[in-house]
């Protein structure tokens, strides 16, 4: 195997409560991370509207809203991506009302990971239903699914979260602590804190003189998909301003190789897609097309649309040739760039943008 495949056998996914994040500061985030981390999410960002984080690695953002009586922003999360992670990280929309402003989901080849903030200020039932939603949603998938985030639940002897009380030690489990264990077993979920970091904190502060701790921010994964190698590290003896430690959670992946779209080995196909904003080849390109798939017409898609086993596959070969010949013969076709494009471009996006922004013009 090669150092290449050697080195991208395993995801390394990087999760942290900032407790509120300057949109200058990242960087240094950055710099103290895992090596070879390749995503990292961030909860707690109060990164609000129009706003984003000034970093060379590509970020996502659920943006937070604004603080009652306060400048500063509330809640938000992110995810920012290693710009050599070489596969393509593909953002999921959320847009159920309820939760789309306590999560950010997105997916990388056959792994869909959804990150969670559930404020203290949520109805606890709230957050378990919203939790339960995205398990309900992928209970049939073939994905497999991982789910992390700050949860705001402490679930006592489960995660090793203990207080001491008159010289005691006792577990500490809240009542949001409770329905979340609820949560967990119903469902079967893999809590990988209890797996691999028992009694770890993941939340620490020594204000008032008198240390503090806890275990809120978890991994999980359920039970229909077997993780390979799964390792985490809490970085207890680290500071990033913020009382929540950096969790490093890695497993080995079977990743498809990502595709190396250089001008000379696979091309692709660009055109000057400005113009379909002019109303003449804009004119031009819709005829075009609908003279290619006219039913009178000698290449149509109707034969393959009346076979009594259509093949899928011809016909998405037969459509979009059909609007590569429309775009040839109105808009014309663009040169390629000079220099190499970004690192996570290939073949499929540029269908799915050309596509998309063909929608949008007719």
């Amino acid at each position: 195997m090669s150092e290449n495949n050697t080195t991208h056998s395993f995801l390394k996914i990087g999760l942290w409560n900032a407790n509120g994040l300057s949109s200058d500061s990242i960087d240094n985030i950055i710099q103290n991370l895992h090596e070879h981390t390749h995503i990292l999410f961030i909860t707690e960002t109060w990164l609000l509207k129009n706003r984003k984080l000034h970093t060379h690695w590509q970020n996502y953002n659920t943006y937070g809203i604004q603080a009652p009586g306060k400048y500063s922003g509330q809640d938000g999360l992110s995810y920012i991506v290693n710009p050599d992670f070489p596969y393509p990280v593909i953002p999921i929309i959320n847009n159920n009302p309820l939760s789309n402003k306590f999560t950010i989901s997105c997916r990388i080849q056959n792994f869909v990971i959804h990150c969670f903030y559930l404020p203290p200020r949520l109805s606890n039932q709230l957050c378990i239903d919203i939790v339960q939603s995205f398990i309900d949603e992928y209970e049939n998938s073939t994905y497999e699914i991982i789910l992390c985030g700050d949860f705001n639940s402490r679930l006592g002897s489960l995660t090793g979260d203990f207080t001491t009380r008159g010289g005691q030690q006792v577990s500490c489990i809240t009542e949001r602590g409770s329905l979340f264990t609820k949560l967990i077993i119903d469902n079967g979920l893999t809590l990988w804190n209890q797996q691999l970091c028992h009694g770890v904190p993941t939340y620490l502060t020594g204000a008032g003189h008198r240390e503090k701790s806890s275990i809120i921010d978890f991994f999980l994964s359920p039970p229909t998909h077997t993780l390979i190698n799964p390792s985490m590290h809490i970085s207890t003896e680290s500071h990033h301003g913020s009382d929540h430690k950096l969790i490093t959670f890695t497993f080995t992946h079977s990743f498809t190789p990502p595709t190396n779209n250089t001008d000379q080995e696979a091309p692709r196909r660009i055109w000057k897609l400005k113009r379909l904003k002019n109303y003449m080849p804009r004119t031009i390109s819709s005829q075009t097309y609908f003279l290619e798939n006219d039913p009178s017409h000698e290449s149509c898609l109707l034969p393959l649309l009346l076979h009594s086993a259509p093949n899928l596959d011809h016909i998405y070969t037969a459509l979009c040739e059909s609007i590569y010949n429309a775009l040839d013969n109105s808009v014309g076709v663009q040169s390629h760039r000079k220099k190499e494009w970004r690192w996570f471009w290939n073949d499929h996006l540029q269908e799915e943008i050309f596509l998309f922004i063909w929608r949008q013009s007719l």
